[in-house]
């Protein structure tokens, strides 16, 4: 039996009783895995059952939220209560590739790395206080659809689609090449085989409902990986600190930490060239900052808030409030979820570093923990005796950055149940923001290009099989790019949410705040902001250009926000004003009650058809 959608009045406690049953399921889940293990089942077995069980959960939900309604599969039938709304907002963004990349990011480059939190964070700051009432007020389905109805013109809503699949594109290959790889290391199969299986769970997930399904199955994956992350770091600190609460023991986890690393003389030494991926464990203390600038460390915090607030997937999750102050709280939720998982990283990243400073670096090669050689297997770490004394030096170990949330559990010595719990949150995590962004670019082809630009007078049944067929489509392709992964993970993060800055950002803030604002200038806003940007990034990747102002990937958006700003104002000055009808407009969506602009839009076209049938 299909779920059947939330009304505006139901009771929030039934919801919330599922909640509560979910989180006891998954300790009770977790408790007989413990138990397995402590009575000798294999670990291969766990680590199957573990991840078959949230297949089996994602694609159960997925396949019970199904709909044959446009409003419910588009989104949800704007009936999503913000706390669930915020859990799956938060879900849909803290995905694998922000929760590998953090991660390792803060192992390699010390307190710089901070720069990523306060960036992820801030964003959902801006997208409460700028963005989502308005978006909610108006009642689009998509952002290419919000814009094209403020300026009007398919120009608008073509430049929105562009933006919308660059920016998504580059962080969606980033979450399947993630998934593959958490599948072939819990069960054991070749990586393309695992970007294969992400796939199907992916579509099992949202091909029947659309964002009715991920708001469920996301949800769900919210707390699958929060369990993940917090029930292994909490342990792994408690053994380290005697302190059960985690993020409370960083400051003497630090302590212990720069002893180990004034032993070791970390960052003394000259760093050779690295392994592919792989990078130096002889980096900036944990504690410190290394080579960022001030301006520079403000220019990525700023760039990251930016792009978490202009992308499209995120943005679309606060369509499905049930109404303009609801978007307003789920915004408050996601921030607030985002910060409870945010604030166990730091405590990873400090935990790996202590684990591989005291077990491992000046340890003889022959006496290593066992996951050392576990990983060195799959290319992910690597050890050179530079000196040949048989022992591993500062300057000689090297890893993944991607690899050490995974392997925390074995890093710390962990039973291989905490293993096999961090791998099958970091899944859930891929799965969730993959669902996210599969469905933000299959809407953009089927809602924004077919039917509002080809066939607008497409029935309800025609448009569901051309959304589900586009959903297979985009998630096909997205598997066989990241089979065929051109950069590193943070590297893809970087692009998506420049791209996304640079060609969304402008033209939001100014379609809501500044009424003058013309479609003319809206394109050309877009336009020169978002191909300066993807030029710019493109150089630095690939033709070896030097960084402008010290602005480099991660911040390489800021160039095409401030061009983009510079263009769509110059270029609406000298173009005619909008008419007053799109004054009214902008008027209309700032005011928080009242129905949504679409919903009068829809109750005026039925009261015609009724005066035309009679």
């Amino acid at each position: 039996m299909a779920l059947q959608p939330l009304g505006r009045n139901d009771d929030l406690k039934s919801t919330t009783r599922a909640f509560w049953l979910l989180l006891g399921c998954v300790a009770a889940f977790i408790a007989v895995m413990l138990i397995f293990e402590f009575v000798g089942v294999p670990n291969t077995t766990i680590a199957l059952l573990f991840a078959m069980v949230a297949i089996v959960l994602c694609a159960t939900i997925g396949v019970a939220s199904r709909t044959l309604q446009i409003v419910e599969f588009f989104v949800a039938g704007r009936r999503i209560p913000a706390v669930f709304n915020g859990m799956a907002a938060a879900a849909n963004w803290v995905s694998s590739a922000v929760l590998l990349g953090l991660t390792g990011s803060l192992v390699f480059m010390g307190f710089d790395a901070l720069a990523l939190v306060l960036g992820f964070t801030g964003g959902f700051v801006l997208i409460a206080v700028l963005f989502a009432p308005f978006l909610r007020k108006y009642g689009a389905f998509t952002v290419p659809d919000f814009l094209a109805a403020r300026f009007g013109g398919a120009g608008v809503r073509l430049c929105g689609v562009v933006v919308l699949m660059a920016s998504g594109a580059a962080l969606m290959v980033a979450e399947f090449h993630a998934g593959g790889l958490i599948i072939s290391r819990i069960l054991g199969v070749q990586f393309q085989t695992g970007v294969i299986a992400t796939l199907v769970i992916v579509v099992s997930c949202i091909v029947w409902g659309g964002i009715r399904g991920a708001t469920w199955t996301q949800s769900a994956q919210f707390v699958v990986m929060g369990v993940a992350i917090i029930l292994p770091v909490t342990y792994f600190g408690w053994k380290i600190t005697g302190n059960p609460f985690a993020p409370a023991a960083l400051g003497g986890l630090l302590d212990q930490i720069g002893v180990l690393e004034s032993r070791f003389s970390v960052g003394s030494f000259q760093a050779v060239a690295p392994p592919g991926e792989l990078k130096q464990i002889a980096g900036p203390h944990i504690g410190s900052f290394s080579g960022t600038s001030a301006l520079e460390f403000a220019a990525i915090t700023v760039c990251l808030m930016l792009g978490t607030a202009s992308m499209p997937h995120v943005l679309s999750r606060y369509f499905t409030a049930t109404s303009v102050g609801d978007a307003r709280r789920a915004a408050g939720w996601s921030l607030l979820f985002v910060v409870v998982i945010f604030s166990f990283l730091p405590v990873a990243a400090a935990l790996a570093k202590f684990g591989i400073l005291s077990n491992v670096i000046g340890q003889p090669l022959s006496s290593l923990p066992g996951w050392v050689a576990d990983w060195a297997e799959q290319g992910l770490v690597r050890i050179r005796d530079v000196d040949g004394n048989g022992r591993v030096g500062i300057s000689e170990f090297f890893m993944a950055p991607d690899a050490v949330l995974l392997a925390l559990p074995q890093i710390g010595g962990l039973p291989f149940v905490m293993t096999a719990i961090v791998a099958v949150g970091i899944l859930a995590a891929a799965i969730s923001t993959a669902s996210g962004l599969v469905l933000a670019i299959a809407n953009g082809f089927s809602h924004d290009l077919y039917y509002r630009l080809v066939q607008s007078s497409a029935s309800t049944a025609k448009r569901l099989v051309l959304a589900r067929l586009a959903l297979i489509g985009v998630a096909t392709g997205a598997a066989w790019l990241a089979i065929n992964r051109p950069m590193d993970i943070l590297p893809l993060i970087a692009w998506s949410l420049s791209l996304a800055a640079a060609g969304n950002f402008a033209p939001l803030v100014l379609a809501i705040w500044w009424k003058r604002c013309t479609k003319w200038g809206a394109m050309a806003g877009m336009i020169s902001g978002f191909s300066l940007t993807l030029a710019y990034l493109y150089g630095i990747r690939f033709l070896d250009w030097e960084p402008v102002l010290g602005l480099g990937e991660l911040s390489a958006g800021l160039i095409g926000v401030a061009v983009g700003f510079v263009a769509a104002i110059a270029v609406s000055i000298i173009t005619p004003a909008p008419g007053r009808e799109v004054y009214e407009f902008v008027d209309d969506i700032r005011v928080p009650s009242g129905q949504s602009f679409m919903e009068r839009e829809r109750a005026a076209e039925r009261i015609r058809e009724a005066g035309a049938a009679r």
